[in-house]
């Protein structure tokens, strides 16, 4: 991810910045701005987007849509196993219940919230290897396209 030229692709992945996105993600008028931007990008190119109203909000006529989920203990562990890796201290109990917190700021928020689009494929990807995840998202992109 690049910001007016700089790599931001380590910045963007703090704890800091899940909790301010989630707060932010409840302003309107920046989900509006958000939301025509990403539609641009799709207009233009075949892309894959990540982000918690894709389906429902910003592309709902895609091709394909995936909502990807895995349990919340898997969830944490994964955040917990990024934050090592950067050399950041974490407390597994607390990154847990922020990632608790987050989902249920955005599933409730009045604007566009967070919530499987009815014609999206359930994608469990909790006892899953980076690598399978991509295996079987990469089949059934082949499959609906």
């Amino acid at each position: 991810m690049y910001l007016i030229g700089d790599d931001v692709t380590s910045k963007i992945r703090t704890q800091d910045v899940a909790r301010g996105s989630s707060d932010v993600a409840t302003i309107k008028r920046v989900r509006e701005i958000l939301v025509d931007t990403q539609r641009k990008i799709a207009k233009s190119d075949n892309v894959v987007m990540d982000g918690r109203d894709i389906g429902t909000c910003v592309l709902p006529d895609a091709t394909v849509k995936i909502y990807m989920d895995a349990e919340i203990h898997e969830r944490a562990k994964r955040r917990c196993g990024e934050l090592k890796e950067k050399g950041i201290a974490f407390d597994f109990d607390k990154v847990k219940q922020e990632i608790i917190q987050r989902d249920e700021n955005d599933k409730s928020r009045e604007f566009s919230p967070l919530k499987m689009a009815d014609d999206a494929i359930f994608f469990d990807s909790t006892h899953k290897t980076v690598e399978e995840v991509k295996n079987e998202i990469i089949n059934i992109i082949n499959e609906r396209s």
